[in-house]
């Protein structure tokens, strides 16, 4: 996949709309090769060949499956690295400075977002995409970035369990959460 930015001889960091975006479903190895990287296997598992999912009606988790550009893994990706390259340029904090957006080597790579402006990424810094780890940010809320040392679906539990503070509200997620497809 080409990088989705490219930065102006002004400086100006604009986004590049990824060419192709929607695969057909089940076709793993497709959108491997567009990624530039295979995705980790729990994530591949989880969406199998369908639409995206929508974890207790609050966190998007998209598929390269999915129609809709909003909910498509490779759209959603491209657009918030470029949107992570965009504020690494703009942002006078040397703390963001520092962070990478995919494809850069160990850049973060966007999976989801949920209702309360919070955007999921994978830190790919491992070279083995079962090693990945969640990275959050872009909430209004302390911290404002949240790391956390598990895989998309260990997150996912951890946050039915209660063991992990849900990131997007106060009081979600509720009693039993559900993973559920987006409606077509």
């Amino acid at each position: 996949m080409k990088t989705p930015w490219f930065v102006t001889p002004s400086g100006e960091v604009l986004p590049i709309e990824p060419e192709d975006w929607l695969f057909e479903p089940g076709s793993w190895a497709e959108v491997g090769e567009a990624l530039g990287t295979a995705l980790p296997s729990d994530y591949k598992a989880l969406i199998g060949d369908g639409r995206a999912c929508i974890f207790d009606d609050e966190l998007l988790i998209t598929s390269p499956f999915d129609a809709n550009p909003h909910a498509n893994l490779v759209y959603h990706a491209a657009r918030a690295s470029w949107a992570l390259a965009h504020l690494r340029a703009h942002n006078p904090d040397p703390e963001f400075g520092a962070v990478l957006a995919y494809p850069e080597q160990g850049g973060l790579l966007s999976w989801g977002v949920d209702g309360g402006g919070g955007t999921y990424h994978w830190d790919t810094l491992h070279p083995d995409p079962d090693q990945w780890t969640i990275y959050i940010e872009g909430r209004p809320l302390d911290p404002d970035v949240e790391r956390h040392a598990l895989s998309l679906t260990g997150y996912l539990d951890a946050l039915r369990r209660g063991e992990v503070k849900g990131a997007a509200l106060s009081h979600w997620p509720g009693p039993n959460p559900v993973i559920r497809r987006v409606d077509g």
